[in-house]
């Protein structure tokens, strides 16, 4: 049966506007009480009520949570056991303001439709902390395509069923762990002690429009505890499989000028780089366990033992064919330039054509093991708690590249249509017939790339609870080692030279195995082209005994280990009081943070790489403050300053250094970067005009005063050719400002006559500016925050009404930068986007529950540009989703 629980519901709620100015004036005139309760709600009056698990419920549940907290966040609770509100974390996240996500692409790794990576605050995902259940995750690194993100935390990697909430922190305090300048974002499991004994089951399948597959996916939770509830006991698993298809259409490098200045000698013309129509299938498989073991004898005892595996095997393959534009130059007399100075009609001659395929085979392994003890004596609490988590993620197949290239054609091209169509294409050999790749320079070649991370964490915790103005005070200490290994090879086939098609043999190539490539791209592009046949041309040319040999020097270069050793001290209070008639309470703390980072690699100039090793060492004291007024009842205000950090990436702060050997020159990572710092101010005012309802407005701004960006800085290497080296890398020294508003309401329409007492809306709104500052090489750059969309909102509608319930939401972004181009290139945008899901849920019985859901069901393409929509960058198209299941539990 469903579960039960128990809400307060508060009367006599009305609207009321207040300013920050009016809080302080009525705080600074009114007269401390110290007999004040602890919690800014503690005394309001109650009525109970019980409601069953449902969509709305988990609202209410989360509303309750959001509501008592002593900082401002956010929270989604699962509607029932094994049931959260979407398949993916990420993407049941977008409903809570000031988060976005990528459908597209996200840094090196491409989603494909799925939500991989978040955005809190307009922040990309390196400026957020991911815990599962309190402690750090290790990170699974995306090596099916030679990606490597460091410390972004892949949300595909859990099965939401293992899911019961998650907390998005976004007010720091002094309890909370340092690193996430952006938020604290904790997934929380399912105790046993929590749930009790149940039992709950679900089968789905998955249909991806595009792939046009039908996949499967099955969970399972087992719950037991004992009749007093004092011990307990409970298991999960799932098995997910998912066929996932994305048409693309791309241009890597942007646009440039300065490339024909005997055409243009002002320099200022824009031409193509390279156009690239790709099909990127993935077949995925994912495996999860999660285990969790909870004894609580009494009140002043608990013991948790918590474990989770989970593994994604990843099969990849890309079907491909560039076209180098840039290879070329433009023909006199053959192009149009527009107003923008942009060269969208011309043919160039001597552009290089090239086939290729690609596949690999990666598996993501993620462990986590950890304990926790909690004594509790009178008012003393003391908490220890360890745990030990380890990302495995490796190429088990290599990446595989097998390529045919094509030198001295000519091809007209026409970017006139805009960036929401590919541009027309017309090579002047026909790129299906094999009889035209007879002069050719190919490759074979392989890349194994593996990634290890482990985190290691130890906490130990002493709080003391009192009467009166501090309501507790609490300290203690944590450590965290984390090492990451980032390793990888690459092999080409000394044999495969001057190998055409017809020398490799009538195996070496097919044709493209797909008759739909680009359906609504628009007509004029290449749509169809040979396909390298991977596996017969690596079983002819390439010699698996390549995969085995040692590590050269070019190798060593982009190899890199990176270990931190992180100590985290604090010491906060809790306070209550009332001034006047106003409760107050809140939080002060101060958390120190010291750093000792050591990273290894190789520094490679001339054919020979020098092993390298940096010592970086710093420390962050974090002031924390947190205030919140319940003006009335059901009218909270919230006021946060703090300072917070969060360290760079992994590729940032891995040597990887190339040296020059005729000048004091070096590009690579910058081991010597210091961390993004911040100083943050956070406002909050909501209103819980009722036990669902709930309306809140929050202002914040982000004071970064030691932004990272591109730079040249010196560099130090002892023994090497010039001693110190100008090093043309990221470096501090740029400024940047983030502030913004969120807007959030949700509201169950119970007021209305039945049946239409059933529904309800929630939704929420960010708007977001930035001021920034920082040099690109030789260039300025202004205003320009990667990741940032100026406004994104979410709407979503429900209704449940006896055993039916549904509910449909679209979720939009405004555009955002995705990358800052050369002092000649262009910066890249991802356009606005916006995404219609919806689902329906039909309670057969009490135990069994029937459901469909859907994604992107108005059909959408992403789109990019380079700087202008006059200049296309990208097209990603992934198709609708659609997913039907039963769920049982007892």
């Amino acid at each position: 049966m469903s579960s039960d629980y128990t809400v307060r519901l508060r009367r006599g709620a009305w609207l009321a506007s207040v300013s920050l100015s009016t809080v302080i004036l009525a705080v600074s005139s009114a007269q401390a009480d110290t007999a004040a309760p602890q919690t800014a709600n503690a005394n309001s009056p109650i009525e109970e009520i019980t409601v069953t698990g449902t969509y709305a419920g988990s609202l209410q549940k989360a509303n309750e949570v959001k509501r008592r907290a002593g900082q401002v966040m956010d929270l989604i609770k699962a509607e029932d056991l094994g049931k959260f509100p979407t398949q993916n974390i990420g993407e049941a996240l977008q409903r809570i303001p000031g988060i976005t996500l990528d459908r597209a692409s996200t840094g090196s790794s491409t989603s494909r439709g799925e939500a991989i990576h978040i955005n809190l605050r307009g922040l990309p995902p390196i400026f957020q902390n991911v815990q599962f259940n309190g402690r750090y995750i290790a990170v699974n690194e995306t090596v099916e395509n030679g990606g490597k993100d460091g410390r972004a935390f892949r949300f595909d990697v859990l099965p939401s069923d293992l899911i019961s909430s998650v907390e998005v922190i976004k007010t720091p305090s002094g309890f909370n762990e340092a690193g996430g300048i952006a938020g604290n974002i904790n997934l929380k499991s399912y105790r046993p002690l929590d749930v009790g004994t149940k039992f709950a089951a679900s089968a789905k399948g998955n249909y991806g429009e595009l792939a046009e597959s039908l996949d499967g996916a099955f969970s399972g939770l087992a719950s037991w505890a004992n009749e007093g509830k004092t011990f307990g006991a409970l298991v999960s698993a799932g098995y997910t499989q998912r066929h996932a298809r994305q048409d693309r259409v791309y241009h890597p490098g942007g646009w440039l000028r300065n490339r024909d200045l005997n055409l243009f000698p002002a320099g200022d013309v824009y031409e193509p780089t390279r156009s690239r129509p790709t099909i990127e299938t993935e077949d995925r498989e994912r495996f999860s366990f999660a285990g969790s073991v909870q004894y609580r004898p009494n009140d002043n005892m608990e013991t948790n033992f918590d474990l989770l595996w989970t593994r994604l095997n990843n099969f990849y393959k890309e079907y491909g064919i560039d076209v180098f534009l840039n290879a070329g130059r433009l023909r006199p007399g053959s192009y149009v330039v527009d107003s923008s100075n942009t060269a969208i009609k011309g043919t160039m001659d001597g552009v290089q054509l090239q086939l290729s395929n690609e596949t690999s085979l990666s598996r993501h392994d993620l462990w986590s093991i950890g304990g926790n003890q909690t004594w509790t004596q009178g008012d003393w609490k003391v908490v220890g708690d360890i745990n030990y988590s380890r990302a495995d993620s490796d190429t088990i197949q290599p990446i595989q590249r097998a390529r045919f290239i094509y030198n001295n054609a000519s091809v007209a091209y026409d970017f006139s249509r805009g960036y929401q169509s590919a541009p027309i294409l017309t090579p002047s050999i026909d790129v299906r017939d094999p009889s035209f790749w007879t002069s050719v320079v190919g490759s074979v070649q392989a890349r194994p790339q593996q990634a290890y991370d482990t985190d290691f964490e130890t906490r130990f915790d002493v709080s003391r609870d009192f009467a009166g103005f501090i309501s507790k005070i609490g300290t203690g200490i944590n450590y965290q080692k984390r090492e990451h290994d980032y390793w990888r090879i690459d092999r080409n086939s000394p044999t495969f030279a001057g190998v055409s098609p017809t020398i490799a043999g009538p195996g070496s190539v097919n044709q493209l195995p797909f008759n739909n490539f680009g359906s609504n791209f628009g007509s004029g592009y290449i749509k169809n082209w040979l396909d390298p046949n991977n596996a017969y041309l690596f079983a002819k040319y390439f010699d698996p005994a390549l995969l085995t040999t040692p590590s050269t020097a070019a190798d060593l270069a982009t190899q890199s280990h990176l270990k931190e050793d992180i100590y985290e001290y604090y010491v906060a209070a809790n306070f209550g009081t009332k001034l006047g008639s106003i409760p107050v309470s809140g939080n002060v703390g101060v958390r120190v943070a010291q750093t000792q980072q050591l990273s290894t690699g190789y520094a490679f100039s001339a054919g020979v790489s020098t092993p390298v090793a940096y010592k970086k060492d710093y420390t962050d004291p974090l002031p924390s403050f947190n205030i919140q007024a319940s003006l009335r009842d059901d009218l909270i205000v919230r006021v946060g300053i703090s300072k917070a950090l969060s360290r760079p990436d992994l590729g940032t702060v891995a040597p990887g250094l190339v040296l020059a050997t005729d000048t004091p020159t070096a590009s690579g990572g910058n081991p010597n970067i210091d961390p993004f710092r911040s100083t943050n101010f956070d406002v909050s005012v909501e209103w819980y005009f009722n036990s669902f309802g709930r309306l809140a407005v929050a202002g914040f701004q982000k004071d970064f005063e030691s932004y990272i960006t591109t730079a040249t800085t010196s560099l130090t290497i002892p023994g090497s050719k010039f001693g110190t080296y100008l090093l043309t890398s990221t470096a501090n020294g740029g400024n940047a400002k983030l502030s913004g508003l969120e807007m959030s309401y949700q509201q169950k329409f119970d007021f209305l006559p039945k049946p239409f007492d059933g529904f309800g809306a929630e939704a929420s709104y960010t708007r977001v500016s930035q001021k920034s500052s920082f040099t690109n090489g030789v260039r300025t750059v202004r205003d320009s925050i990667i990741g940032v969309s100026p406004s994104s909102y979410s709407l979503v509608g429900f209704y449940e009404n006896g055993p039916f319930a549904s509910r449909i939401g679209y979720f939009w972004r405004d555009k955002y930068l995705i990358g800052i181009g050369a002092t000649t290139g262009t910066d890249g945008y991802f356009d606005e986007f916006g995404s219609l899901d919806a689902s329906v849920n039909y309670n057969v019985t009490d135990r069994l529950t029937l459901s469909i859901e859907a994604t992107n069901l108005m059909d959408k393409a992403v789109y990019t540009y380079a700087t202008i929509k006059s200049r296309p960058q990208e097209i990603f198209y992934a198709g609708r989703t659609v997913s039907f299941g039963a769920r049982y539990q007892f």
